[in-house]
């Protein structure tokens, strides 16, 4: 009997996409040719490789929402870091990394609706968990400095130095001074406690809860000088003891937070001791729960059991703060990728499985703080440093590949194989405070300030910057405070929005900052249109960014700030200085690249046709005979499929 085209047609018993932030073609090219991706070299030579325009915003949570269900970003709901409906204050605003905010249909629930068994490991904006006969172990934080759910607290740095400074990432957390005084009644056994300290530790639950105390003993041995911690004055009940570089191994404790008793885990590094000299830096990473953030529920503790705990939170901005050094943050890395590495093989190897997604966040966080020592374009770079600056990207390059390594040693032949990317990376040197231009217009009315705060009066104020794409206008009858009127002035103040816009000049070489900027309607084509998008839309030139606001001040309030500076300089290493999020998908630099590799796939091994992020998803059921997410809206990519792989 004939087969049909369907029939002859290759397809994949299983699938697997890993996703890198911010993987980049250009990058990978470089760092393949150095020898520091082997796995993803052996990928490219046997499949093929698509360069992708990512979505509108270029962001983590819009981008890996895209992927998974084929779908434009107004489709799916999530549209920014941050959205403002329209009708609600202005000075409201919703996280979107929550999987209720999403309407669509995402791969892993088409594919139990085909009747495989999905897994998901730390994919973003999947929490609370969308599984239902799979299984899914994190995915509610440690990326994008999504808070996760079950994070009893933030890093901490217990230090003497005053040059230390508070992390203001999308959160601030103050530094932790401490003292030390001469050690007084410990139980130190055999220890010379003659010329020893003490200090204390305490940790302070983010969420509300009991502080923790810790009692810390410095003394020598063997003439050097250790840490001990520990919750009592027992040397011998010490949790670790730590020389100077020392990592701890993971520790374990009981915590209490908001009301109810939970165990958590943490490891610490002893990054500088000189008692003589009053000097102390102790680093703590996140305290996670132990159990919780798994579906089912108790998979978390199994997994915890069988082979450790999961490194669930990496960022820079504790770098930044100066709490710890850049070897220090490679070291972070690899211990997240350890665990990750961990997690992902005994869920292959010990859990039913046809599909399998899991994300990886450190290439994105190292972009953001080391680009200015590897781009000749950022004001005072320094050529002689060059090599060092690529050298830490390429090794945290290293790690990603190392990832892959171990998920490709456990699948075979028949399993269809994608690493994607979700955006790329383009300099940022200074930033725009849009509100501060839209007060010096008259469009936003200020009362005065209350600390660094502002006090808008919102009924006499027209036009306001709230996400940070997008410039809503104060309408009557659709937002609290309304006073502009629909119609004609509507329309008007738009195109003066849009006019001041691209007027924007650099005050130094007088080169505009906007690159693009439309009414809502227009960016429709972009996929952008829902109510969470501004009634102007706007995208920036490489090097510039516009900045709102935080959650809670390093974003200055809403951006407004006495003698409203509309320009001010990044620096380099001291705050992030590159992005994605603000600029257009079509800019070069904001490409993301997907290498594709198992039945079906063509061995091509070198870029083809520009992709999209929501030509993804039917991709990957096309290749797995599975049907498309039921609200896709992207194409299968048959460029990159054999002709027995192309319907």
């Amino acid at each position: 009997m004939k087969r049909t085209g369907s029939e002859r047609r290759a397809v994949a018993t299983r699938g697997v996409l890993i996703g890198l932030d911010s993987l980049m073609w250009r990058f990978c090219k470089r760092f393949v040719d150095e020898g520091r991706m082997p796995n993803l070299e052996r990928m490219i030579k046997r499949g093929s490789v698509v360069e992708m325009l990512s979505t509108f915003p270029p962001l983590t949570g819009t981008a890996w929402t895209t992927i998974a269900s084929g779908a434009w970003p107004s489709t799916t709901g999530v549209e920014g870091h941050w959205i403002h409906f329209e009708g609600e204050p202005f000075e409201q605003i919703h996280r979107s990394y929550n999987s209720q905010m999403v309407k669509t249909e995402r791969i892993w629930q088409t594919a139990e609706r085909a009747g495989k068994t999905p897994m998901l490991l730390k994919f973003p904006v999947t929490w609370p968990p969308t599984v239902t006969n799979g299984y899914q172990f994190s995915g509610c934080g440690g990326y994008a400095d999504q808070d996760c759910a079950f994070q009893i607290a933030h890093v901490r740095c217990y230090t003497t130095d005053p040059t230390v400074t508070d992390v203001r990432g999308w959160y601030v957390t103050p530094v932790n001074r401490v003292e030390l005084r001469q050690a007084q009644k410990w139980d130190s056994r055999n220890i010379d406690t003659s010329d020893a300290y003490e200090t204390c530790i305490i940790v302070e639950p983010d969420r509300g809860g009991e502080p923790k105390r810790y009692h810390g003993l410095i003394a020598k041995t063997n003439g050097e000088w250790r840490l001990w911690l520990s919750p009592t004055r027992n040397v011998d009940k010490a949790l670790c003891v730590l020389a100077r570089g020392e990592w701890s191994d993971w520790l374990e404790d009981e915590f209490v937070v908001e009301g109810r008793k939970t165990r958590g885990y943490f490891k610490a590094k002893l990054l500088e001791i000189q008692p003589h000299h009053d000097k102390i830096k102790l680093y703590f990473s996140t305290i996670h729960e132990v159990e919780g953030n798994s579906f089912p529920e108790s998979l978390s503790q199994t997994i915890y059991d069988r082979v450790g705990p999961l490194w669930e939170e990496v960022h820079v901005h504790d770098l930044v703060a100066g709490w710890i050094d850049d070897e220090t943050w490679i070291e972070i890395c690899e211990q997240h990728t350890d665990s990750m590495v961990s997690a992902a093989k005994y869920m292959m190897r010990n859990l039913p499985w046809d599909l399998f997604w899991t994300q990886w966040h450190p290439i994105d966080y190292t972009l953001h703080q080391f680009y200015p020592g590897i781009d000749p374009q950022f004001p005072g770079h320094d050529p002689q440093k060059s090599e060092y600056y690529w050298n830490i990207i390429g090794r945290v390059h290293s790690q990603a590949d190392r990832l892959i390594g171990a998920i490709l040693e456990e699948v075979d032949s028949d399993t269809l194989i994608c690493v994607a990317g979700d955006h790329g990376h383009t300099l940022w040197h200074t930033t725009l405070s849009l509100n501060n231009l839209l007060v010096k217009e008259g469009l936003i009315h200020v009362d005065g300030f209350e600390g660094d705060r502002a006090l808008i009066d919102w009924s006499k104020s027209r036009a306001f910057c709230d996400c940070n794409d997008s410039v809503f206008l104060n309408v009557q009858g659709r937002d609290p405070y309304g006073c502009v009127k629909p119609g004609e002035e509507y329309e008007k103040l738009r195109q003066k929005v849009i006019a001041l816009l691209y007027d924007l000049r650099d005050k130094d070489s007088g080169e505009p900052v906007v690159e693009l900027a439309v009414t809502r309607e227009a960016a429709r084509g972009f996929g952008i249109f829902g109510g969470g998008i501004g009634d102007v839309v706007f995208s920036m030139r490489s090097g510039y960014r516009s900045i709102v606001r935080g959650r809670d001040g390093w974003e200055r309030n809403f951006g407004i700030s006495p003698g409203y500076s509309v320009f001010e300089p990044r620096k380099a290493f001291k705050t992030l200085t590159s992005e994605h999020g603000q600029f257009s998908p079509w800019n070069p630099d904001l490409h993301t690249v997907s290498i594709w590799q198992g039945p079906g796939i063509r061995a091509s091994g070198h870029p083809n046709a520009l992709g999209r992020l929501v030509d993804i998803a039917p991709t990957f059921c096309h290749v797995l005979g599975m049907p498309f997410p039921r609200d896709n809206e992207g194409s299968v990519m048959y460029s990159i499929l054999t002709q027995s792989g192309s319907a």
